[in-house]
């Protein structure tokens, strides 16, 4: 769902940008300061299409532009494992409830997008992969964490 909302928010920061601007605001605008086709940005940003999604690059232009704290915020909650803090990173116990969250996030999606109507469009499709990424994050966080703690037992 945080997923969802982050592609909303985007959505619709992009078309208020810069509206008040002499040159012309909106999705062209920010198109033009990333070097963008207006069209290609418009595809990308679509949250009805998810067979055109923003680049890792293309995303962090996005957010830092549109400058909005709330997208900021969705996008620090959603990689939670890698945006915490080193303390808790070391924690075992807490990587493990993180990564069991993560896991628990791509069977919601899945349930998710068979609950309207029993079959997976290419939005719930993309849905399903970006919470599979940030699974597999949180999977590697753990592994990492259990390391560090194996490494302590061995010195």
């Amino acid at each position: 769902m945080l997923l969802q909302e982050l592609d909303e928010e985007l959505h619709t920061a992009a078309l208020k940008y810069k509206s008040g601007a002499r040159r012309g605001g909106g999705i062209p605008r920010l198109a033009a300061e990333m070097g963008m086709h207006p069209q290609t940005l418009v595809n990308k940003l679509n949250t009805t299409d998810a067979s055109k999604d923003l680049t890792k690059r293309e995303f962090f232009a996005v957010v830092r532009l549109l400058d909005s704290d709330y997208a900021r915020d969705l996008t620090a909650e959603i990689m939670e494992i890698t945006t915490s803090s080193k303390e808790e990173h070391q924690n075992l116990t807490l990587a493990l409830l993180h990564a069991e969250q993560a896991n628990a996030g791509v069977s919601e999606e899945i349930l998710n997008a068979l609950s309207d109507d029993g079959m997976i469009d290419d939005v719930e499709m993309a849905r399903i992969r970006r919470a599979a990424f940030i699974k597999e994050t949180a999977n590697v966080a753990l592994v990492n964490t259990a390391q560090k703690e194996h490494d302590k037992v061995v010195r």
